[in-house]
C-alpha cells in the first residue's frame, strides 16, 4: 500500500517533526508558503523610489509580515482572512531584485556591473538571461526532502565560483626571467582551449611571483575579448596597470594590517597596495647558450627598421631635403648616429618592417664559435661580471644596423654622448677581451661610437637584448645571476646613457620593455626604484602595440646613505612586501583583448606591474554558463507549477548556483499559480525534463490551500550570497538546504577558486539559524579533509546551530579535474582524487556525534539503519 508524505516515519523523529515543522505544514497544505503571504503585506506605491528608499520600504514591510507569519504558522490567521494587496510586498522584491541587476550585488563577489545592459559580465558571466538545464523529480534527496513523490528540481546553469579576465595586454607580469607584457606569455603559451568566447593556454616552465615574492608556477594563460572601461591605477613609485574594473588588487589594511583583496573599482587614492619583495633563484654561474640565441635572433623580421608609417615618411621626406640626422632622429624617435644608418637604409631602398629571407646559420654569416679552443664566440657563454658590464653600455647606447661591407650582414655600434670618452673606451676593451674582437672607436664633434663589424656578436647582443632603442630589454639570464653581477649591468647602463646627481641615479629609455627591466633589478637589488613616462598624448591605452615612439620611460633610484625614501612617503615595509599608496586612478575606454594568468598557489595572486594582483579562477573553462534552455519568469513559474501539479513536494532551486538567477526566480515566484502552461509551452519545457512521462497530475486540491496554488520554496545554495540576497529570500523560501562545503579559506580558494568562503558562509548560516528558519546543513566528507574542513565545520555548526540537522554525506567521488583517469585531470588535486575511506566516514559521524549534533536519520536512512516507510 502507498504510504503518503505526511505518513512517513521520518515525521515522528522527534528532531525532524520539530525541526522541519514550517516545511512539513507548507508541503501538506496545511500551511500556505511564505510568498503567498508576501502577496497579502500592503506596502506603499514605490514608482520612483530610490534603491535606499526601496530598501526603508523592504525593511517596513519584513517586519510586518514576520508579525502576520507567527500568526498564520500558529494557526491564528487563515489565509483566506487576508486580502491580497497591490502592490504588496512580494511587488516590492521584485522591484528592488530588478534594480539589484542594475549593479549586481547578488553574491560575495559584489561585482556591480550592469547586467541588463547584455554581454558576459562579473564573475558569473552572465546578463539578465537565465538558463535551466533540466528540471524533474528528484528521488535522491534526504528523506523529508524527497518524500514519496520527489523533490522538484531545478538546475540552473553557471555559477558565482568563477572570475573575469582582467588585464590589458600591456601589462607587465613579473616571471624568473624579467618582467614580461602578458599579451606576450600568451603568445607563447602551448597548447590552447577555446571555450565560449575565451582562449586559455597552457605554458610550460612558466613562473611568477605570489603577494610575498615567493616563486609560483603558472599553469594557464587566458585570453578574453573585453569592451568597457578599463581603471588605470597609478601608485607611488609603482608603473601603473590598467584592468579591468572587477579585477582584483592586493591590498593592505590600514588599520589592522591585514593583507586582502579589492576590486579595481572600488579602489580609492591612499589605498596601499602590495609590492611583493621577490625571493629570486640565483645560480652559481649561469651560462647562455648562444646556439640557441642566435637560432632564435636571425629567424626574427629585421631588426633595424622598424617605423610606424607616418613617422616613415616624414623621415624620407626630411632625407630628400638634406635634413640633418639629428632632425630625422626626432622624427623617428632615435638617436643622430641611429638616425644616419636610418637614411642610409633608405638610401637603399629599405623600409620599414621588411623581413630578409636567410639562409641556415651554418650556410650564412661566419659565425665563428667554438668550444674553447681558438678564436670566435663561445658555443657558451659564462654571465660574469664583465659580460654584464658590457650587456650594460649595449642596453644604454647600442644598436644593430645593416653592414657596409656586406649585404647580408649586421653592425654592432655603441653611440655615446658627449663626455662619455670613459665608458666609450671602457666598451672596446670588454669587446675585444670577451670575444677577441677589435672594434673601431670613432670619435665625432659631439659623440663617440664604438663599431664592431661581425654579424655574429650582434646577432647575440640583438638576441640576448634587442636590437634598437625601442625594442631593448633586459636579458633573461641577468634575473638568476649573482648581486654583483646585476649591479656590473645596472652601474653600466648609468654610466652609458644615465645620470648621477646627489645620490639619485635616474635612467630614460624609450623601451617600455627596459625600463621595466631595470626596475625589476633594482627591486631585486633590495631598492625602492621609482617608475615615471612622459607621453606625447593623453591617448590612454588603446591597443597593445606598446608604448609610443616618443614616449621616454624613466626609473630613478636614490642610493643608499642618501636622505628620503620609502619610510618618508607612507611606505609600509615588511618581510615578503612593500605597501606603495595609490596616487591616482583613472578610467579610459578600451576595446580589445585582455588576458590573465592562474598560478599554482593558494593564495590566487600573482604580480604584473611589480603589484599583486588577483588570479584567474578558472571558472569559463570550468564552468559552463551556456548549458540548457533559456527560461523568461513566466516559463519558469509554469515549470514550477507543473512540477508540483505532479506531486512533488517542493520546488528545489538549485545549480549551478540559484543566487546569480535571483531576478528571475523571484519574479517567477511572484507568478506562482497565475500562469499554466500551454501545449507550446510544454513542448519546450519537456527539452529540459528527462522524466515526463513517468508523471500525472494530480487533482487540485493535492496542491491548493485556501483556493490558492502552494508550494514550499526549497534554496539549495552554496551559501555564498550577499547579506541583500539573504533578506530578499528570506520572507520566500520556506526550507533551507545549504551546502557548508570547507573549514577554513586555504582548502575555498585553493579547491573552489572562491576567497572570502568562510566569513561569507558562516555569517549566512548564523543568520538563518537566528531568524528561526527550517534548514537542513549538507556537508560533504571529502578525502584528507576530515581534520582541516570536516571537523571545523560540524564544530562551527555546534557551537553557532545548536540543534540544526545535518547531512554528512559520505557519496564523495573523483570526477572531472579530480579523477585521474580523465584527461582534464588537474594534478593540483591529487588530494581528493580518490574516494573517502571508510575510516575517514566513520570518524567524522564519530565526531558529529560527540558534539552532539544529529545527524544520524538524515545522513544514514538509506543505509538501511531506519525502515523506509
Amino acid at each position: 500500500m502507498e504510504v503518503s508524505f505526511e505518513r512517513l516515519w521520518v515525521w515522528e523523529v522527534e528532531e525532524i517533526g520539530e525541526r522541519l515543522r514550517w516545511y512539513y505544514m507548507v508541503a501538506t497544505n496545511r500551511r500556505p508558503a511564505k510568498y503567498l503571504i508576501c502577496r497579502r503585506i500592503p506596502v506603499e506605491p514605490f514608482e520612483g523610489m530610490t534603491e535606499e528608499e526601496l530598501w526603508s520600504a523592504h525593511r517596513r514591510a519584513s517586519e510586518e509580515f514576520r508579525r502576520v507569519f507567527a500568526e498564520v504558522r500558529e494557526g491564528t490567521l487563515r489565509l483566506r482572512e487576508l486580502e491580497e494587496a497591490n502592490p504588496s510586498l512580494m511587488d516590492l522584491k521584485v522591484e528592488v531584485v530588478r534594480r539589484m541587476l542594475r549593479r549586481c550585488v547578488f553574491c560575495r563577489w559584489r561585482c556591480r556591473v550592469d547586467r541588463t545592459a547584455g554581454g558576459k559580465l562579473g564573475t558569473c558571466m552572465l546578463a539578465r538571461t537565465s538558463k535551466v538545464s533540466s528540471y524533474f523529480h528528484h528521488l535522491g534527496e534526504e528523506l523529508p526532502i524527497r518524500g514519496t513523490m520527489g523533490s522538484g528540481t531545478i538546475f540552473f546553469t553557471s555559477c558565482n565560483m568563477r572570475c573575469g579576465f582582467c588585464l590589458h595586454p600591456d601589462v607587465y607580469v613579473m616571471t624568473d626571467s624579467g618582467p614580461r607584457r602578458i599579451e606576450e606569455l600568451f603568445g607563447e603559451a602551448g597548447e590552447e582551449v577555446v571555450h565560449i568566447d575565451g582562449r586559455a593556454r597552457f605554458p610550460r616552465e612558466l613562473y611568477t611571483y605570489t603577494y610575498n615574492g615567493e616563486r609560483v608556477r603558472v599553469s594557464k594563460v587566458f585570453k578574453h575579448h573585453f569592451s568597457g572601461e578599463l581603471v588605470v591605477v597609478e601608485p607611488l613609485y609603482a608603473p601603473p596597470i590598467a584592468v579591468t574594473p572587477s579585477h582584483e588588487i592586493v591590498v593592505y589594511g590600514e588599520g589592522d594590517g591585514a593583507v586582502g583583496k579589492k576590486r579595481a573599482r572600488e579602489l580609492k587614492p591612499g589605498d596601499r597596495l602590495l609590492m611583493p619583495k621577490v625571493r629570486r633563484e640565483v645560480a652559481e654561474e649561469v651560462v647562455i647558450d648562444v646556439d640557441s640565441v642566435l637560432s632564435e635572433a636571425v629567424r626574427a623580421p629585421d631588426p633595424s627598421f622598424f617605423l610606424e608609417q607616418e613617422p616613415l615618411e616624414l623621415a624620407i621626406g626630411l632625407s630628400i631635403s638634406a635634413s640633418s640626422s639629428v632632425e630625422v632622429g626626432d622624427v623617428a624617435g632615435d638617436d643622430p648616429v641611429c638616425a644616419g644608418a636610418l637614411l642610409s637604409g633608405f638610401r637603399k631602398g629599405l623600409r620599414g618592417g621588411r623581413e630578409r629571407d636567410y639562409p641556415p646559420i651554418a650556410e650564412s654569416w661566419p659565425i665563428g664559435l667554438t668550444d674553447g679552443v681558438g678564436a670566435g664566440i663561445p658555443r657558451k657563454l659564462v654571465l660574469d661580471e664583465e659580460l654584464a658590464e658590457l650587456l650594460g653600455y649595449y642596453c644604454a647606447v647600442g644598436r644593430i644596423v645593416p653592414s657596409d661591407q656586406r649585404p647580408s650582414g649586421y653592425r654592432l655600434v655603441f653611440s655615446f654622448g658627449e663626455g662619455k670618452e670613459g665608458p666609450a673606451c671602457r666598451t672596446a676593451r670588454l669587446v675585444e677581451r670577451k670575444f677577441g674582437v677589435r672594434p673601431r672607436l670613432i670619435r665625432r664633434r659631439t659623440t663617440v661610437s664604438v663599431e664592431v663589424d661581425n654579424a655574429s656578436l650582434a646577432l647575440l647582443l640583438a638576441g640576448l637584448c634587442g636590437s634598437n632603442p625601442h625594442d631593448k630589454r633586459v636579458p633573461g639570464p641577468l634575473f638568476r645571476a649573482a648581486d654583483g653581477v646585476v649591479r656590473s649591468f645596472l652601474e653600466a647602463a648609468v654610466r652609458g646613457a644615465g645620470t648621477l646627481e646627489e645620490g639619485r641615479v635616474s635612467i630614460g629609455t624609450s623601451s617600455r620593455d627596459l625600463a621595466h627591466g631595470l626596475y625589476a633589478l633594482y627591486l631585486l637589488l633590495g631598492h625602492l626604484p621609482s617608475y615615471s613616462a612622459q607621453r606625447p598624448s593623453a591617448e590612454g591605452f588603446t591597443g597593445s602595440s606598446g608604448a609610443g615612439r616618443s614616449e621616454v620611460h624613466r626609473v630613478t633610484v636614490k642610493l643608499p646613505g642618501t636622505e628620503g625614501g620609502a619610510g618618508d612617503v607612507g611606505c609600509g615595509t615588511a618581510d615578503g612586501w612593500v605597501a606603495v599608496p595609490v596616487l591616482s586612478i583613472r578610467r579610459v575606454w578600451y576595446d580589445g583583448p585582455v588576458y590573465n594568468l592562474e598560478v599554482d598557489h593558494e593564495s590566487h595572486a600573482f604580480t604584473a606591474s611589480f603589484l599583486a594582483v588577483g588570479n584567474c579562477q578558472n571558472g569559463d573553462i570550468s564552468k559552463d554558463k551556456d548549458n540548457g534552455l533559456e527560461v523568461t519568469p513566466e516559463l519558469l513559474a509554469k515549470v514550477m507549477w507543473e512540477l508540483r501539479a505532479e506531486g512533488c513536494h517542493n520546488v528545489n532551486l538549485v545549480g549551478g548556483e540559484p543566487t546569480v538567477h535571483l531576478h528571475t526566480i523571484v519574479e517567477a515566484i511572484s507568478l506562482l499559480g497565475k500562469v499554466r502552461p500551454t501545449p507550446r509551452d510544454l513542448q519546450y519545457m519537456w527539452l529540459m525534463k528527462p522524466d515526463y512521462l513517468r508523471w500525472r497530475r494530480l487533482p487540485e486540491e493535492r496542491y491548493t490551500v485556501d483556493g490558492q496554488f502552494n508550494v514550499p520554496i526549497l534554496w539549495n545554495s552554496n551559501m555564498f550570497m550577499s547579506g541583500e540576497t539573504l533578506e530578499i529570500l528570506r520572507e520566500l523560501v520556506d526550507i533551507w538546504l545549504p551546502d557548508f562545503k570547507f573549514g577554513n579559506n586555504k582548502c575555498a580558494i585553493r579547491l573552489a577558486r572562491t576567497p572570502w568562503y568562510w566569513e561569507t558562509v558562516t555569517e549566512n548560516h548564523r543568520r538563518i539559524y537566528e531568524w528561526g528558519e527550517d534548514i537542513v546543513v549538507r556537508h560533504l566528507v571529502m578525502p584528507n579533509h576530515v581534520e582541516c574542513c570536516t571537523k571545523p565545520v560540524l564544530r562551527w555548526i555546534a557551537e553557532n546551530m545548536p540543534g540544526t540537522l545535518v547531512n554528512v554525506m559520505d557519496q564523495y567521488h573523483p570526477d572531472c579535474f579530480a579523477d585521474p583517469r580523465s584527461p582534464e585531470f588537474d594534478p593540483r588535486l591529487s588530494d581528493i582524487a580518490r574516494y573517502p575511506t571508510r575510516e575517514e566516514i566513520e570518524e567524522a559521524y564519530r565526531f558529529a556525534e560527540e558534539l552532539g549534533i544529529p545527524y544520524e536519520v538524515i545522513s544514514l536512512e538509506k543505509k538501511g539503519f531506519f525502515p523506509v516507510f
